[in-house]
């Protein structure tokens, strides 16, 4: 009622004269009796229910465990009710809670009594996820009164709103779409005044919503959120245990300087800001969220940023506290005008990798050394890799809304700068000319590297893109360099496209616009610095082989190989404290659990810090959707490349579905004729090279690889989705 919201009539029959009661004090009936004589009316009915001073605090909640007594009609009938509810505060049940909450506080209990709203539909309403404690407003309501969800165990609907939007809704619902808004905004502007989260009651009558009662939510210990949605792309597939604890310190880190630089100092630790599922990376959404909610943008931002979920997101509008915003404001600013300083990085980066490149390192000793130096550089590396590519989302988000205003097709429109370099396929093609123009058949590798001139183009091609390999955030995989079959197969089964002449072009009129120019630029930085950090990164892979020798030799592991089966901090033990113990046994049992793991299909989100149980499919459904990343229609077959090496398997205008991608999958995009990527996002690189190659492609499909090597498929690049066959 102060808050200035409809509660119906009530009255509060206070704490002593429960104490009253208590003592036996049975003149309290009467002094009770003549103050509501005047004040109940017989022919109302009313609802008899208890506070005291113990329930729904913060820490715990005495939820039914106190009587209610609905529907009293009569001075003498809600009097006997008041002693029902008193009576309950002795019960046997409200001990028995007491003791299992260790609460030993004497328990006071007033009377409220209050007026009953005949109700049309009634129900509650969260200002937060009470199990999770995630920033959602849920509605639960239900036709007549809510006591059947208690009583009968009926089924409320439910409406979720994140945002201001909803989210979730019911099929049928019971009551309509305005009145739940109402009931969600007026919730929350609840929430902000008494500064803490509310559980509300609420009845639907006469055309108007009656706040029937309100309490804080129950605390409980928050459920991490942890979502694969960013990182399925930036650290794909299975890691292993040295994979992990190189790459999360490292580009978490990076993260935590970047944030801080944004507000200040915080309690983010890189280590808690990711966990290890299923042997798969997770980003901890929720302690990401906890800064994002600091400065006043919405806790789910961070995705839409990264170019992540299609257009969710576009119209983030900061809203920060006043004492951050001189520092976030100086945060902008300087990195609004950041090329300058991204461009510095660029040409240190070459002299720090070439110095890496060249540097003699003997024994483990050294090779440590060398990882501690070299992961330093690393992370600095990685937080202009991160700041390269927010820069070019928001500047692609602002350029992408200012031409479609201006009535201009987004596909019509270049915004990727032409780097060389850095692509691997122009290379790959001129190697194949080459070959080519042996007018040899039936060539084996051996073949190929005795031509004098084909051997020099091959050499000069390894020293530029020899670093790369399956992933460029995994230095466990195997270099280009060190598996010469498999780059001499991309070679020989290389096909060449004739690009179409409707392909993406600049439109005139924008080429000397400013916004323009600035997201070109920012796209040619992006690619540049992304390049060279694959190729600093890529470089840990040396010394720890150096180091997985000298432990084979001492009988420790099997395989130089396995040290990627280690941790960092193990291999600095087993270095600086040798030991005769082997670490085989335990490398063979990460191996089972890492192969067991392949087979799952792991959820996007997770709560909590337990891995939740999965079943393992055997059927698969005829329809998949993602997020529509590049535009067309295309029917065609599918096949699976699950690694580059199954390159070979493609034949023209295949329908390639793909886990990921990054620059070493860009030779299989001439071939296909449409794209299925089980990871990605508008900006990812399936999305940017389909639609340079003009060819539909929908990326983020979850359980892409259920649909079977050769059915027959239909992909919808305008609305994102797949339909498919059964295979006969």
């Amino acid at each position: 009622m102060e808050q200035g919201l409809p509660v119906p009539e009530t009255f509060i029959c206070s704490m002593d004269a429960y104490r009253k009661y208590k003592k036996q004090d049975l003149k309290v009936f009467e002094e009770i009796k003549e103050e509501l004589t005047d004040i109940i009316a017989e022919e109302k009915r009313y609802i008899v229910r208890s506070s005291a001073d113990i329930e729904d605090s913060s820490n715990h909640s005495y939820a039914g465990q106190f009587k209610t007594v609905p529907y009293v009609k009569g001075l003498d009938s809600v009097i006997d009710a008041m002693k029902i509810v008193w009576d309950s505060a002795s019960s046997s049940h409200v001990e028995d809670y007491s003791s299992r909450k260790s609460i030993e506080h004497e328990i006071n209990i007033s009377a409220i009594i209050q007026e009953m709203v005949n109700p049309e539909v009634s129900g509650v309403v969260f200002t937060r996820n009470p199990l999770n404690g995630e920033d959602e407003i849920i509605v639960e309501g239900i036709t007549g009164s809510s006591d059947q969800i208690l009583q009968k165990g009926v089924n409320p609907d439910r409406w979720v709103y994140r945002q201001g939007r909803l989210v979730e809704k019911p099929q049928e619902p019971c009551v309509g779409e305005e009145i739940i808004t109402e009931i969600a905004k007026k919730s929350k502007m609840l929430e902000g005044r008494l500064e803490f989260s509310l559980d509300l009651e609420w009845v639907y009558s006469d055309d108007r919503v009656w706040w029937i009662q309100l309490r804080e939510i129950t605390k409980r210990g928050r459920q991490n959120c942890y979502s694969n949605v960013i990182s399925s792309e930036q650290l794909p597939g299975l890691i292993k245990p040295l994979i992990w604890s190189i790459n999360i310190p490292l580009v978490c880190g990076a993260w935590v300087n970047l944030i801080e630089e944004m507000v200040g100092p915080t309690d983010l630790e890189p280590e808690n800001m990711a966990k290890q599922f299923y042997y798969r990376a997770y980003y901890n959404m929720s302690a990401l969220g906890d800064v994002f909610e600091e400065i006043g943008v919405p806790r789910d931002s961070l995705e839409a940023m990264m170019g992540y979920g299609g257009d969710k997101g576009t119209g983030v509008r900061p809203r920060p506290p006043l004492r951050l915003m001189p520092r976030i404001i100086r945060f902008m600013i300087g990195k609004t005008f950041y090329e300058g300083k991204l461009e510095a990085h660029l040409r240190e980066s070459g002299n720090r990798i070439k110095y890496f490149e060249d540097k003699d390192v003997t024994d483990s000793f050294e090779a440590l050394e060398a990882i501690n130096e070299l992961f330093q550089y690393n992370q600095r590396a990685a937080y202009f890799v991160i700041v390269s590519q927010l820069l070019h989302s928001v500047f692609h988000k602002m350029i992408r809304g200012r031409i479609s205003k201006m009535g201009i097709r987004y596909d019509e429109v270049n915004l990727e700068s032409n780097i060389p370099g850095i692509d691997p396929r122009h290379s790959i093609k001129e190697l194949h000319e080459s070959l080519k123009a042996l007018e040899k058949e039936n060539l084996d590798i051996q073949d190929m590297l005795e031509e004098d001139v084909f051997r020099e183009k091959y050499q000069n091609f390894i020293d530029e893109f020899g670093h790369l390999s399956d992933s460029g955030n995994d230095f466990s995989q195997p270099t280009w360099a060190e598996t010469p079959e498999h780059v001499l197969n991309l070679i020989q089964y290389h096909h060449s496209m004739q690009f179409d002449p409707h392909a993406p072009r600049t439109v005139g009129k924008l080429e000397k616009w400013w916004l323009y120019k600035k997201t070109v630029r920012l796209h040619g930085l992006r690619e540049k610095i992304s390049f060279n950090y694959v190729k600093s990164y890529g470089l840990f892979r040396r010394y720890f082989l150096l180091i997985g020798k000298d432990l084979v030799d001492n009988h420790i592991i099997d395989e130089e190989s396995d040290i990627f089966y280690l941790t960092h901090q193990e291999i600095k033990q087993l270095v600086s404290e040798p030991t005769h113990d082997n670490k085989k046994g335990q490398i063979i049992e990460i191996k089972k659990k890492m192969e067991k793991a392949g087979s799952l299909e792991p959820p996007t989100e997770i709560f909590g810090e337990e891995e939740p149980p999965i079943i393992n499919r055997t059927a698969y459904s005829e329809n998949l959707t993602g997020i529509p990343a590049s535009s067309g229609y295309y029917e065609g077959t599918i096949i699976q490349v699950k690694t580059t090496k199954d390159f070979h398997k493609v034949k023209k205008d295949d329908v390639v579905v793909i886990p990921f991608s990054d620059v070493s999958w860009s030779p299989i995009f001439s071939k296909a004729g449409a794209i299925i990527s089980e990871s990605g996002g508008l900006l990812s690189h399936a999305a940017v090279v389909a639609r340079e190659y003009n060819i539909p492609a929908i990326v983020g499909v979850k359980n892409a690889f259920s649909i079977p090597d050769g059915s027959k498929v239909i992909v919808d690049g305008f609305k994102g989705s797949i339909v498919w066959a059964q295979k006969d």
